[in-house]
């Protein structure tokens, strides 16, 4: 189930602490950015998002990791100090090394808290699965709160229960800004046929569980930015200059959903779960609860079981749970590092230190004359041809689904790269004005599968 450390680990060997958890407690973790922290299960129960540890294997936590190991009837766990990775796959600026060592040096293992919330998760779960059982359909779900109330926890806790009970339920990832599937920027439909795992870095589905035929291969939209709602101090939220583009990507995220759940019985049986993005406006959330058929929305809000959320026009029942404990706010500086982290993650596999490190990256030279580049406007109406190479350099670039056109000079139609699934990404390192030639990153060896590449505003950068 997880990445965990092998006997050809390139990292020193771990010193563990043992801690004992007991009954209804967990233990809060926050992994420093350019390590990994190491634990394992040595008696009793514990579970990470409602995923269990299996007896006495060790689980590597990716760099910049936040999550809480739970018990319901106690625990015993060995937790190591966390150990750094080798420089290539960490932090390399100055400024971000002396913030990371400084965090490494205060590093210890956090005492057990009580903790509740996961219980009201868990009878939710009952609830829903008295749901399936009695109307042979799984209900929709959708999870919806302020910023870092800890909705994707509580979305994926809910997921891998039901997991953990024999369904198959549709994980319906539309949080463009932190999501559990992919990189920065997408939207998803992940069909579940085993539990969410964080040993397998911070993406469920990124390109090195694929390779590693870890579960089923989620259906991946580009939205194209990791910014969606305009959060200004003392105005209420809401979405900024591409909220077209943004619901353009849900409709076709629901049509995803509406056709997998026609086309399997599993799924259609196991229900959906949505996850979203934090403070949504409610005039979106209900659009969304609207376009996805949702039965129940979660708000996670400290005023439950009382929610101030009102959705006049929605049938659908509103629940009110508190906000998860251990969900700490995210400041700017850790919110762009964990976003650099996840997009590495992409090209490079979780981490040096894991069996699953599959991927093979690769630098390939492609001339922009044989390829279709185009952005995406704000409003969702138009694209705009990228024609000079520079303009994209360090960009990350989805690669579309859409069939290749018969000469790259047609014009890419908006309405249809929003309206179709990406096949994966590249990331542009340089153009070579003289030659016409971009170079690409690719996570995987081999040519590209189709030539429409469509731009956003996802930066990256490769250190080295």
């Amino acid at each position: 189930m997880a990445s965990t450390s092998s006997a050809n680990d390139p990292l020193p060997a771990p010193v563990f602490t043992s801690v004992t958890v007991p009954a209804m407690c967990e233990v809060r973790l926050d992994v420093p950015f350019g390590h990994v922290v190491t634990l394992k299960c040595t008696s009793g129960l514990a579970e990470i998002h409602g995923a269990e540890l299996a007896d006495r294997v060790s689980y590597d936590l990716p760099p910049g990791a936040r999550v809480s190991v739970f018990t319901y009837a106690g625990c015993t766990l060995d937790i190591a100090s966390p150990r750094a990775l080798p420089r290539a796959s960490g932090v390399t600026v100055s400024a971000e090394l002396d913030a990371t060592a400084a965090a490494v040096a205060k590093w210890t293992v956090p005492p057990p808290v009580p903790q509740s919330q996961t219980v009201a998760v868990a009878n939710l779960h009952v609830a829903l699965e008295r749901v399936r059982e009695a109307r042979g359909i799984g209900p929709r779900v959708m999870v919806v709160g302020a910023a870092d109330a800890g909705k994707s926890a509580t979305a994926k806790t809910l997921a891998n229960y039901a997991v953990k009970v024999g369904r198959a339920p549709l994980f319906v990832d539309v949080n463009p800004e932190f999501p559990s599937v992919s990189i920065p920027g997408t939207l998803a439909v992940h069909p579940l046929a085993a539990p969410m795992d964080i040993g397998l870095g911070h993406s469920s589905a990124s390109a090195a569980t694929v390779a590693s035929a870890v579960g089923a291969v989620p259906l991946l939209f580009w939205y194209g930015s990791e910014s969606l709602v305009d959060r200004q101090e003392g105005q209420p939220a809401k979405l900024g200059e591409r909220a077209d583009v943004y619901r353009a990507a849900c409709r076709a995220v629901a049509g995803a959903v509406e056709e997998k759940c026609a086309a399997d019985a599993a799924s259609r049986a196991g229900g959906v779960i949505v996850d979203t993005p934090g403070d949504l406006p409610a005039g979106e959330v209900e659009f969304l609860v609207k376009l996805f058929k949702i039965d129940i929305v979660v708000h996670l809000t400290p005023t439950a079981p009382a929610s101030p959320l009102t959705l006049p026009s929605s049938s659908a029942q509103l629940l009110a749970i508190p906000p998860v404990p251990g969900a700490s706010p995210k400041d700017r500086a850790y919110r762009t590092r964990l976003r650099l982290q996840v997009i590495r993650e992409y090209f490079y596999g979780p981490h040096p230190a894991s069996p699953r490190h599959a991927l093979t990256p690769h630098n390939i030279q492609v001339p922009l004359s044989i390829l279709r580049v185009a952005r995406v406007a704000g409003d969702g109406l138009g694209t705009t041809a990228v024609t000079e190479g520079s303009n994209v350099v360090h960009s990350v670039l989805a690669l579309s689904a859409v069939p290749d056109a018969a000469t790259p000079a047609v014009p890419v139609d908006a309405r249809e790269v929003t309206g179709m699934h990406v096949l994966g990404f590249v990331y542009v390192s340089e153009f070579h004005a003289a030659r016409g030639k971009l170079d690409l990153l690719v996570p995987l060896p081999g040519r590209l599968p189709r030539k429409t590449l469509v731009a956003g505003t996802v930066k990256w950068m490769e250190l080295s």
